[in-house]
């Protein structure tokens, strides 16, 4: 039987063939691998890009619109199994108990609790891939903690486990402690502290520890208007820092966004400047809008996102109650508050501590529109975490974080 060969020449072509296959499925393993191995770094950007000074409040845990079934679950002696599928925040302590079996806390987008957690031995907690677990105060556990890939978990006390046989943690993602770790030599070996998450999450940092970072541009406030057939879009801000531009986004969702339009900034400023803005023929679905705002370095930063509904009607959703800033935060014995207001009548301002208990409230008369109000601590409030907001009838704004020093 006769066996055919090759010549030289010809296997010398199919080596280099070989050769260069080999090389190119190399690669895309390679960037498979990259690509696997980074994706909880991709993740974890986009956890710490969500949470802004403008958006730290979106839910309270103590509110029922803020849950799937509108019914808020008690944060004293849970026993029940709790997802997180939003940016839920709770103002106080957190007790996990979980006495009627193995019950777990499992956060899939962002949960701020301002305050400590305590959890036995039969309740557990799952950070999600893009996940996010902020808690203020120390965190005591007895059994299992798991960081998936790209989630995180930033603690501004002490991390304990008490020594059970059931504690367990589980790395996959982030831990930062800005205290210190004791009771589990993984999460101890895993912890990265205050000046990590300093350099990596700023914001994150910030709100931890109480400190204010200064934004590029103070926005006062963004309206949408009807304009005969167009929309007129109007924002002030307060102050502008290095401000290269502003870029006008629409949006049908409020959460994809596109440019419709681009305005120069002012630099530098410190009163307050006025802009406005024609969007002509406007698509009938945008219903939100926002300014994006873009330094000369290429950094950026948003205002907030308001609605403005059925064109054709010229039917504007009025913002119930809207707190625009607050300042001096930190503050020592007063700040000023600027809200604005969908129409004229009384609004109430309360201050509640970190138990959710109201520790101060003023009964103050509003006209519709923008508003200003100084509040001076008369009520001897104790230096420390409060939470503000304003409420008119059945609204209530969504609360902002203020410390007294």
């Amino acid at each position: 039987m006769l066996r055919q060969t090759s010549s030289p020449k010809l296997r010398q072509k199919q080596i280099l063939r070989y050769g260069a296959a080999a090389i190119a499925l190399g690669l895309i393993i390679g960037a498979v691998v990259f690509i696997y191995l980074n994706i909880g770094n991709i993740e974890k950007a986009k956890a710490a890009a969500d949470f802004t000074s403008k958006n730290n409040f979106e839910g309270l845990w103590s509110t029922g619109t803020s849950w799937v079934g509108g019914v808020a679950p008690p944060s004293s002696n849970v026993d029940s199994n709790i997802e997180i599928f939003g940016f839920i925040t709770l103002v106080g302590d957190l007790n996990y108990q979980a006495t009627g079996g193995g019950k777990t806390l499992t956060i899939s987008d962002t949960l701020v609790i301002d305050g400590n957690v305590t959890m036995n031995n039969k309740a557990n907690i799952t950070v999600n891939s893009g996940g996010l677990l902020i808690i203020t105060g120390n965190f005591t556990a007895e059994n299992k903690i798991v960081i998936g890939n790209g989630g995180m978990i930033v603690i501004g006390g002490d991390m304990t486990f008490n020594n059970s046989n059931q504690s367990d943690y589980t790395p996959g993602g982030d831990l930062f402690v800005l205290g210190t770790v004791t009771g589990n030599t993984a999460a101890e070996g895993d912890a990265q502290g205050g000046t990590a998450l300093q350099n990596d999450f700023p914001n994150i940092f910030n709100y931890v520890t109480g400190q204010t970072s200064s934004l590029p541009v103070d926005f006062k406030s963004v309206k949408v208007e009807s304009l005969g057939n167009n929309l007129m879009i109007t924002w002030q801000t307060a102050s502008e820092t290095n401000n290269d531009f502003f870029t006008i986004e629409a949006s049908d969702n409020g959460k994809n966004f596109e440019t419709i339009g681009n305005f120069k900034g002012a630099g530098n400023s410190n009163q307050t400047l006025s802009y406005r803005f024609v969007y002509q023929n406007p698509k009938t679905s945008h219903q939100y809008y926002r300014i994006k705002q873009t330094d000369y370095d290429g950094k950026y930063d948003y205002s907030k996102i308001v609605s403005f509904k059925n064109h054709s009607e010229n039917q504007r959703i009025a913002h119930s109650l809207e707190i625009i800033s607050v300042g001096p935060n930190p503050f020592t014995q007063s700040f000023t508050i600027n809200f604005e207001a969908s129409r004229d009548a009384s609004v109430v301002l309360r201050l509640l501590n970190q138990q959710g208990i109201a520790v101060a409230s003023e009964t103050i008369e509003v006209n519709k529109g923008n508003n200003r109000f100084e509040f001076v601590d008369k009520f001897n409030l104790k230096p420390g975490i409060y939470i503000l907001a304003i409420a008119q009838d059945n609204n209530v704004s969504k609360p902002v974080r203020v410390v007294k020093k």
